[in-house]
């Protein structure tokens, strides 16, 4: 097989999409990148034809190609950012493939390296263009979304990483709208997806929208959650998303992670609307204004009460489930914490981010001051849950500091 033979093959499989009709609705042989079936772009297809161009995919028309898929040959079944995460994903997947394919040349390989590579950079841009300007028509419930849409590609990704294939019983996925899951085909993410998307737009601001709305999206999720639910997934997408340091930089800045601190920002604001503060809201501690009798359809769930303490624990010698209960909340505590601590200790080795995080902490202090009052409003005051997790992690933040031969924490600091 010639080189430009090979470069298409790959092209196709990177874009889903082909110029030769007689290969449409064929799925590639290449599953390990989880290529969808082929669409056939007639239009462009006729075009090359009356350009006398050769109906064969190379880096010159992968963003043709790309336009061509986007506004002629839409998908009813994936949403058209779901499909560039898609072919950012496969493009890479194969370009890191390509360099160890023997049956190609270097010659080759460098040609069909710069082809994926562009197949890379302009998925990023026209999802950018998508999310931010409306450049090629999305779905009514796709432009809702906006950029959540790449929130529900981190979840499946999270999903499909703990070995569930991305399926929808996993805990990652099942936190997807189920109206999300019945519209559109989501694509897993590529870790390197969210970087390239601050690296392209970050310049004209055009990534603090996208940002901003991932993260309020991942807060609404984690503020529903008790100490017995599945929180692993989502702040293991939490820690995803912060992986990169010019992502957590940009992360840091916007409103999700910390709002402007006014007088109507309370203690609940601080926990219920920001990303580490739904995290750390979760709890095995009830929230003492949540009604027992007339719960709140957006209170924290499962009640740890009913899920670990059901009935009378005492009468019928259920001590022994009290003991069972009161270690599984022990354990699901310290892994809680382990998980804030290895999030705040990355963020704060991140020197663009650190400033917003100390600013997090003392915000999350100050709005608590209705705390020390002999008669708090526990309506303006984060719960006790929250700032019992807070005092946790501060107190694992100052392990270094805690013993004056440990060495290196000491050395660093000034006593002056």
């Amino acid at each position: 097989m010639s080189g430009a033979a090979q470069i298409n093959d790959l092209l196709e499989v990177a874009l889903g999409l082909t110029l030769d009709a007689t290969r449409k609705d064929t799925t590639p042989s290449n599953r390990s990148t989880q290529p969808p079936p082929l669409v056939h772009l007639s239009s462009l297809a006729q075009e090359l034809e009356a350009e006398q161009e050769a109906c064969v995919l190379d880096a010159d028309k992968v963003e043709r190609a790309l336009m061509s898929r986007l506004a002629d040959a839409p998908s009813a079944r994936e949403w058209p950012v779901q499909y560039l995460v898609g072919c950012h994903r496969r493009a890479m997947d194969l370009a890191q493939r390509v360099q160890s394919d023997g049956s190609l040349s270097d010659a080759d390989k460098g040609t069909a390296g710069s082809a994926l590579e562009m197949a890379r950079q302009l998925s990023v841009s026209y999802a950018g263009f998508i999310l931010q300007m409306q450049m090629f028509p999305q779905p009514e419930l796709a432009e809702r979304r906006g950029g959540g849409q790449l929130l529900d590609s981190y979840l499946m990704q999270v999903g499909a990483a703990d070995g569930m294939g991305g399926s929808f019983e996993s805990g990652a996925a099942g936190l997807i709208d189920e109206d999300v899951r019945r519209e559109t085909v989501i694509e897993p993410i590529h870790p390197e997806f969210l970087p390239d998307y601050v690296a392209r737009f970050s310049e004209d601001d055009g990534a603090q929208g996208v940002l901003e709305q991932i993260g309020s999206r991942l807060a609404a999720i984690m503020s529903r959650m008790t100490i017995l639910a599945d929180f692993g997934p989502p702040l293991t997408v939490l820690a995803n998303v912060l992986s990169s340091s010019t992502v957590a930089a940009h992360m840091c800045k916007t409103s999700a992670f910390l709002p402007p601190i006014t007088d109507e920002v309370i203690g609940r604001t601080i926990e219920d609307n920001t990303i580490l503060g739904a995290a750390f809201g979760i709890s095995a501690i009830p929230d003492v204004m949540e009604s027992p009798v007339m719960r709140s359809p957006l209170a924290r769930a499962p009640d740890v009460g009913d899920g670990l303490f059901p009935g009378d624990t005492v009468v019928g010698g259920r001590h022994g489930n009290t003991r069972a209960a009161h270690q599984s909340m022990h354990v699901s505590l310290d892994s809680l914490h382990s998980s804030l601590h290895r999030i705040v200790t990355n963020l704060l080795k991140n020197a663009e981010a650190k400033g917003r995080v100390l600013a997090w902490l003392a915000a999350a202090l100050r709005v608590n001051k209705e705390r020390t009052k002999m008669r708090p409003d526990l309506k303006k005051a984060s719960t006790d849950g929250f700032m019992v997790n807070l005092a946790c992690v501060l107190l694992r933040l100052c392990r270094p500091f805690l013993d004056p031969a440990s060495g290196k924490a000491w050395a660093r600091l000034d006593v002056r």
